[in-house]
């Protein structure tokens, strides 16, 4: 029996050294890589279920201070644990509010706008995967205190996101985590008020507003940005997001990419938005470009309000003073707890928006997929 049991020890030791071993052979990298991949699915998994995560170092520098700065860009898939759009809280929200309603059409114009949030929840996000792709900064400090491991300095606190629509911006990690369900209650309610409150505008809409708008398929659009967009950072033509039927413009594409986006949404040309004319290939700090096109035209309209945004609708970079900073990309999902977007020059693909601090959107005045009008 003795000797069985020193036969036990002697193998539990052996197996604890090749465990070592196996963690020691892991770099330094390997180890930044593994713990920030970590760090920034856990924001998510309460709200999702994740897929096909995957991270690989970009670049390694050092600063001035002898910090060791690691670039990762990171990716996955998000499935939301929802079962039903009736369980996402903003959605569970509206009907809340439906309910205290009295009034005939109040009750209406409420029930047609629940419908058509849920139809797009259900078709678009519920058991259906998101990609996600985060480019993370990790900062690793030149003294470590002795008795800490390089996985315990990786939290929340040494990594930043880079999240900026043209160059690079950064963040805390927590800037781009879902919305909470207290947040997402409060938004049901408002944006029922809202479309109850302009039941009467709504009804009007279809004679006041730019017919074209109606042909505008937002799912097609936003499947057109996932197809020729990537997350590569390029600025420079490439062939897995040139579209060959169009022109490049390189280090000057976004405004260019929105309205192929559009276009290929339904949208069509005529005599001041066509390729490459100014309200075509720039974003309007000019004067005339895309922005001024689909205002002036009643096509889109104009909030700062995210919850309005969905999928199809422009994301448009100001800059700290409100003004605008030159950039545009296509919102591509907007479940109420997560919201990305596409873009060119640089590149981007399904990338959130949350940590951009100065921003602003471009909402069609039309839902095709709802088929409603849109409250402004």
């Amino acid at each position: 029996m003795k000797r069985m049991n020193k036969i036990i020890a002697m193998l539990l030791a052996a197996a604890t050294i090749l465990s070592l071993s196996a963690m020691a052979s892991f770099s330094p990298e390997e180890v930044v890589v593994d713990r920030a991949l970590e760090e920034v699915t856990g924001l998510y998994t309460d709200v999702y279920a994740i897929t096909d995560a995957s991270a690989y170092l970009l670049d390694q520098t050092t600063d001035e201070y002898g910090n060791t700065i690691y670039m990762i860009e990171t990716s996955f898939k998000r499935t939301l644990k929802a079962a039903s759009a009736l369980e996402i809280p903003a959605i569970a929200s509206m009907v809340e509010a439906k309910n205290q309603l009295e009034d005939p059409t109040e009750i209406q114009a409420a029930e047609e706008y629940i419908a058509a949030r849920i139809a797009d929840m259900e078709e678009n996000y519920i058991g259906v995967e998101q990609d996600t792709n985060v480019t993370l900064r990790v900062t690793l400090p030149a003294a470590m205190p002795a008795s800490a491991s390089l996985g315990d300095v990786i939290t929340h606190e040494t990594i930043e996101v880079e999240c900026g629509i043209g160059e690079e911006e950064y963040g805390p990690l927590e800037g781009i985590a879902p919305r909470s369900a207290a947040d997402q209650q409060e938004t049901g309610s408002a944006l029922v008020t809202e479309a109850v409150n302009s039941a009467s505008m709504m009804a009007a809409r279809e004679t006041t507003r730019n017919s074209a708008i109606l042909d505008y398929n937002r799912i097609a659009a936003r499947n057109y940005a996932r197809w020729f967009s990537c997350d590569e950072g390029i600025s420079t033509d490439h062939p897995s997001c040139h579209n060959g039927r169009y022109e490049f413009f390189d280090g000057n594409d976004c405004a260019n990419f929105v309205s192929q986006c559009l276009e290929n949404g339904g949208l069509t040309r005529d005599s001041q938005w066509y390729p490459y004319s100014s309200y075509w290939n720039t974003t309007g700090n000019g004067g005339a470009g895309l922005r001024q096109y689909i205002t002036k035209n009643d096509l889109f309209f104009r909030t700062t309000n995210v919850n309005k945004a969905f999928a199809g609708s422009i994301i448009n970079q100001l800059k700290s003073d409100g003004s605008n900073k030159g950039h545009v990309g296509l919102i591509d999902q907007n479940d109420f707890s997560t919201v990305t977007f596409c873009a060119h020059t640089n590149c981007r693909s399904s990338r959130p928006v949350s940590f951009i601090g100065y921003k602003d959107y471009y909402v069609p005045y039309y839902d095709s997929y709802g088929d409603v009008w849109v409250n402004p």
